[in-house]
């Protein structure tokens, strides 16, 4: 039980309340029998640990300045084993041997419709990433290209690659990454967790004294991010929530933002003040984290509130201004 309530607090939102995937973002089916049976514990355990930076998988561990100890990371990889239905897959020391030019002519055609043409991620799970190109193997990969994953647009390509073409393939992601680099937005560590700012010790208003801003929303709840720069850069009064784990408020957010995660609202909504000042929030899906907190905002009576429409990595890739690390300016 205790496993299956962390899971429903902080995986649900984007993997789905029954592991089904693509609740938000491209976060990915962990009900997938093929995923299950070929995912070793250590390779979920450091994806709940150390997160994917530059995606909307956070890193969820203390150590990271997440919420979770490791007992709790525990609960959570063995209530996901228990949808579990068939035997492990030891795909640790399968040998796969490819040509990364030859496999990104089959990858662009099989492939980068979903998953981009440099593994970017469009709808489907970001291949490049260098956390997760750490932790699988070739086998892993080699895997999941054969036997596709169940329940989602992922097909199994054994029927229509040749076992060469899908070791090319392989290969080829592999090769989005030759050198291992580290994220270039890598989580904090521990020694940073202890120094996460109280909430009343942070200035909640930006601009305190300026004037309100005069934001203009899409579907009266989305406000686009140059907008906001704009507002930011007159001086006006406002808002700005960051609705992610307090780990990736730590490790890259726009200057000013209070962390208020979509699990952990209602002590952060009792401090906001009630004078019509716009509230903002944002997150990296880009809507489901942040559009929960405009949400409950709402419902507690906040009516000037909208949600960031690009969410955050839009804001990062525009270059506009980003702050990191514990204290906030």
């Amino acid at each position: 039980p205790a496993g299956e309530d962390l899971y429903r607090r902080y995986c649900a939102l984007c993997h789905g309340r029954d592991g089904e995937g693509y609740a938000a973002d491209d976060a990915p089916a962990l009900a997938a029998p093929e995923w299950l049976r070929t995912a070793s514990d250590e390779f979920i355990r450091s994806a709940i640990q150390e997160g994917r930076p530059g995606t909307a998988m956070s890193a969820w561990s203390r150590t990271h300045g997440g919420p979770l100890n490791e007992a709790q990371i525990e609960a959570i990889l063995t209530y996901l084993r228990s949808w579990q239905r068939h035997p492990q897959v030891d795909v640790t020391s399968v040998p796969v041997e490819g040509d990364a030019g030859r496999g990104a002519a089959v990858y662009q055609a099989e492939c980068a419709e979903c998953h981009g043409a440099r593994g970017e991620g469009v709808d489907a799970v970001q291949l490049r990433n260098p956390m997760l190109l750490a932790s699988a193997t070739d086998g892993f990969l080699q895997y999941a290209v054969l036997h596709g994953r169940t329940g989602t647009r992922m097909p199994a390509f054994r029927d229509r690659l040749a076992p060469d073409q899908v070791d090319d393939v392989v290969a080829f992601i592999r090769s989005l990454d030759p050198q291992r680099r580290p994220p270039a937005h890598a989580h904090p560590g521990p020694d940073q967790l202890a120094e996460i700012p109280a909430l009343s010790e942070m200035q909640l208003v930006i601009n305190a004294e300026g004037r309100q801003a005069l934001l203009t929303l899409r579907e009266e709840r989305y406000v686009r991010a140059a907008q906001g720069k704009r507002a930011l850069d007159e001086g006006r009064k406002m808002i700005l929530i960051d609705a992610r784990a307090t780990s990736d408020w730590l490790s890259g957010r726009i200057p000013g933002a209070i962390p208020m995660p979509f699990y952990e609202m209602d002590d952060i909504v009792e401090a906001l003040p009630r004078d019509g000042t716009w509230i903002v929030a944002y997150c990296a899906c880009p809507h489901a984290a942040s559009g929960r907190v405009v949400d409950s905002l709402r419902q507690h009576g906040f009516e000037n509130t909208a949600v960031l429409d690009e969410g955050i990595e839009h804001w990062r890739e525009q270059g506009f201004p980003m702050a990191e690390g514990p204290a906030q300016p």
